[in-house]
């Protein structure tokens, strides 16, 4: 089985390596392409311009017909003819685009070479800048007596500067529309929500090579925000609802509040329908003095269930499934109650978690968890229970990717290790955590970190009175160094440790292991580290943890990825970084899916390679980290 997964690995990296070649020559700066030879008219294209402006090059390569039906050799002068004429309207309107408006583009067509040569050569000239710009308001309808004057230079700008168009710019297409498009925007966070431009107008000045703009904009009524009003096809409560509003009723009308909410009601999973905007029926547009106007909600309940499972396999813990039931929506406010169930050869665990939102204030939620388990690995044997309950805060404004939480915990049950051999034992615990994630995708992020910090204290009974403190911090970053997918650098490092006891006066479950499918892929099961006479894993006081993968992607669905893990436990409290860390490498497959990667991962030892086997086979759903 190993050579076969050597063997698909081989020619998938072939595979990989011949595909990326031929994108690398498909951008060279200058193209040459000409079709293999076969019936029909064969030719290459090259793209010059004189100012040497790679762009211009760039843009026309991208959006050229010639290039784009290279492969489809034309039946006859004519047929290329018209390639070659559409093209030459293409780089006219590229060149006004870019702000060239007096450029010139000339072709040259050599018909007696064989494959024919086509040579479009592009004049820019001078290029235009932003000259004088302005905007004139002007309202079709009577303005509300609260409403602002159009004097109010900070809420009507009267040039484009304010948006970013200054004199003397290039006058690029893109930055002109942009500018223009942002004055919309601008009005809508300013109580003008059916702001719309209603004419512009565009001058070249050729003396100084510069664009005049005037813009005529119809700000439309001035609106403050109302009462929310909900309708559609919804279970959730309208209670819930207004209290995820982070508007206050009177203040005026504001596109950014709008999206704010709209985001937070995305975030729930509540809905597959979200409508947001003036309910001007009901208000008569807002005009009356100190009116307000109701925002109009219209949403679609999306189902609240969802029934999943998924099966993993290593070839150290074997087999495993795991199956979860959730509903988003048990009582009619949002609350999300969860309930899953890992088996495998070494664990088997029924869980559920239990979250209701907006607990007291905003962005505030009740949270409660509870496990029963039955564990057996190398280092130890667990039965036991588990309980939590406490709030969960997630930040708001800048602090947006941040959430706090605190609860109190009591776990308890029988565990028999190779210190202390069969003890029960009772904990209490206030477990305190940070953490932060900026990640694009929960399954398969390409950008982004994430940081997690716990904090545990904890007080008891085992073998005596026990108080300890447990504290553990993961971090990962992604990155795409080509601006692509193609290629994600993704980086994980984590670190623990216990303090206030001794290892063996401290239950083998909550020790720290290094090793296997969760962080140095390669070795054993929590095989690094402390091990007693028998080589049996006895757990650290401290531990580091690294992983470095290459995620490349081959075409659309499949993935291959090189990695590096290391990691190392110790007896310390704190970890001793002048010990050297035990590392594994391999290679990895994945299949790319709608709900995630499909991970399959080769892991080979490189130190103690006596006591590990040749190498470990991993099988799951969702990136490594």
């Amino acid at each position: 089985m190993f050579c076969l997964i050597v063997r698909t690995l081989v020619l998938l990296v072939a595979f990989w390596l011949s595909t990326s070649s031929a994108e690398l020559f498909a951008a060279a700066p200058e193209t040459a392409a000409a079709a293999p030879a076969s019936s029909g008219i064969p030719y290459a294209v090259t793209f010059v311009a004189d100012n040497r402006d790679t762009a211009l090059i760039s843009e026309m390569e991208a959006n050229s017909q010639l290039l784009w039906l290279r492969e489809e050799k034309p039946d006859s002068r004519v047929a290329l003819e018209r390639r070659v004429a559409a093209d030459m309207e293409t780089a006219r309107k590229i060149l006004r685009s870019q702000g060239y408006y007096e450029g010139k583009a000339t072709r040259v067509i050599e018909w007696e070479a064989r494959p024919v040569r086509i040579r479009i050569q592009l004049a820019p000239g001078p290029r235009a800048s932003i000259g004088r710009t302005e905007i004139i308001y002007r309202s079709a309808r009577p303005a509300s007596p609260d409403a602002p004057s159009f004097a109010d230079g900070e809420i009507f700008p009267r040039t484009l500067a304010a948006f970013g168009l200054k004199e003397g710019d290039p006058a690029t297409a893109e930055a002109v529309l942009d500018a223009v498009e942002s004055i919309g925007a601008h009005l809508e966070r300013r109580g003008y929500p059916l702001a719309k431009t209603v004419n512009t107008e565009y001058v070249l000045i050729e003396s100084t090579h510069s664009l005049r703009a005037v813009v005529v904009v119809d700000p439309g009524p001035f609106l403050r925000m109302g009462q929310l009003r909900v309708q559609g096809d919804s279970n959730v409560s309208e209670t819930y609802l207004k209290r995820l509003v982070p508007w206050r009723t009177g203040d005026p009308w504001d596109a950014a509040s709008i999206e704010k909410y709209r985001t937070s009601l995305q975030e729930t999973g509540l809905f597959s329908m979200i409508t947001l905007k003036p309910d001007l029926e009901a208000s008569g547009e807002g005009a009356a003095p100190g009116g307000t106007t109701p925002v109009l909600l219209t949403v679609t309940e999306a189902p609240p269930r969802t029934v999943s499972g998924g099966v993993r396999y290593s070839t150290d813990n074997g087999f495993g499934v795991n199956a979860s039931w959730e509903h988003r929506n048990l009582l009619g406010g949002g609350e999300r109650l969860r309930v899953f169930m890992p088996i495998t050869e070494d664990l088997q665990m029924i869980g559920l978690t239990f979250a209701k939102p907006e607990f007291g204030r905003r962005d505030q939620s009740l949270v409660a968890e509870a496990e029963a388990r039955n564990e057996t690995t190398d280092a130890y044997d667990q039965t036991a229970g588990y309980a939590a309950v406490g709030l969960e805060r997630r930040f708001s404004g800048e602090w947006r990717h941040w959430w706090a939480s605190a609860r109190l915990s009591a776990e308890g049950g029988e565990i028999n290790d190779h210190l202390k051999g069969r003890q029960t034992y009772a904990l209490f615990g206030v477990p305190l955590g940070l953490r932060r994630d900026t990640t694009n995708d929960f399954f398969n992020p390409t950008q982004g970190t994430r940081l997690a910090l716990s904090v545990t204290p904890y007080s008891g009974v085992y073998d005596g009175p026990l108080s300890m403190v447990r504290a553990r911090i993961d971090a990962s970053g992604y990155l795409m160094p080509t601006g692509s997918d193609r290629l994600v650098l993704a980086v994980r490092a984590a670190a623990g440790s216990l303090a206030g006891a001794s290892a063996s006066g401290t239950p083998a479950s909550l020790r720290f292991y290094v090793g296997g499918g969760g962080s140095v892929r390669g070795y054993k099961y929590q095989s690094i580290g402390p091990q007693n006479e028998k080589g049996d894993p006895t757990g650290g006081l401290s531990f580091t943890d690294f992983s470095l993968e290459a995620r490349f992607r081959v075409g659309d669905n499949f993935g291959i990825v090189p990695f590096l893990d290391g990691g190392m436990v110790y007896d310390k409290t704190l970890p001793d970084l002048g010990k050297k860390l035990d590392w594994g490498a391999g290679l990895g497959l994945r299949y790319y899916t709608p709900i995630g990667p499909v991970r399959l991962d080769v892991g080979v030892p490189l130190q103690d390679r006596a006591h590990q086997k040749a190498f470990q086979i991993y099988l799951s759903l969702g990136q490594a980290f």
